[in-house]
């Protein structure tokens, strides 16, 4: 097993673990109206194991390819090396990356190749356990890197992307499952208050078409003829 993906079998086995699949359904169910808004063709779902569910509940995708990490790279429906992407650029509406920049050698190049995948004005989602949240001591060993709100849009942003809503999402200690009165705190107030310490960051970031630049015809310089003495 080489170096760069023993990381990634370590985090599935994280995965398998009760009270963290719970919290995962959390912060899924939080992003549910999210995806609810973004329409399109063709979705890319990338999860950190085999035991979360392949269903990306809530998109209004006619199809999503889904994948995730596996000894040699990505498995699933499609089966390929871990750098990178085997897909045309400008290929997806959505790519919802879930749980998998703890695992993979090369964050920021996961977000780039994403990046390079979506068509203008697709959306990304990134979701990452939250380093400062109180449910990182309920994690085994062995969950990967843990990032934060900041470090996640400073990915989305290095890769040429807009950020859109960056915020804490999941539980604040115990996993449990979604309930609609507890899934998010009601009013902004409390919703940035318990925040910072939710099990895990969710950032959405999206795609801008670039706005074209206006070219106006040549200017022809004037010429003054000298007037007869």
């Amino acid at each position: 097993m080489s170096d760069s993906l023993s990381g990634p079998l370590r985090v599935q086995r994280c995965f398998e673990k009760p009270a963290v699949a719970l919290a995962v359904a959390v912060e899924q169910s939080e992003v549910i109206p999210v995806l609810a808004t973004q329409i399109g063709v063709r979705g890319l779902y990338l999860r950190p194991s085999p035991a979360m569910p392949r269903e990306l509940s809530g998109n209004m995708l006619q199809s999503v390819t889904c994948m995730h990490l596996g000894r040699d790279g990505w498995e699933g429906d499609l089966r390929c090396e871990a750098g990178t992407l085997p897909f045309a650029g400008e290929s997806f509406s959505l790519i919802y990356l879930l749980h998998v920049l703890e695992a993979v050698p090369d964050p920021a190049a996961l977000v780039r190749e994403c990046a390079r995948c979506l068509q203008p004005e697709g959306l990304l989602v990134l979701l990452g356990f939250n380093r400062w949240s109180p449910f990182r001591l309920r994690l085994p060993r062995g969950a990967g890197r843990l990032l934060d709100a900041a470090s996640l849009e400073r990915l989305a942003v290095d890769a040429g992307l807009v950020i859109e809503e960056c915020e804490g999402v999941g539980c604040l200690w115990r996993g449990r499952p979604p309930v609609p009165s507890e899934a998010r705190p009601q009013g902004p107030v409390l919703r940035s208050l318990t925040g910072r310490w939710r099990s895990s960051c969710a950032c959405i970031a999206r795609k801008r078409e670039a706005a074209p630049t206006l070219v106006g015809p040549a200017r022809t310089p004037l010429r003054v003829r000298a007037s007869p003495s």
